[in-house]
């Protein structure tokens, strides 16, 4: 098993803050994806 590269906490703030707005996106994606396949209530 590699171990993760040592970075500056800059760098890994500014990489966390990138995966949050991914995170967010897939969670906005999975909402749709469900609003669609429930049908109508």
């Amino acid at each position: 098993m590699d171990t993760p590269a040592i970075v500056s906490a800059r760098e890994w703030e500014d990489a966390r803050q990138q995966l949050l707005v991914t995170e967010k996106q897939v969670t906005r994606g999975q909402d749709a994806l469900a609003a669609v396949t429930a049908g109508p209530t």
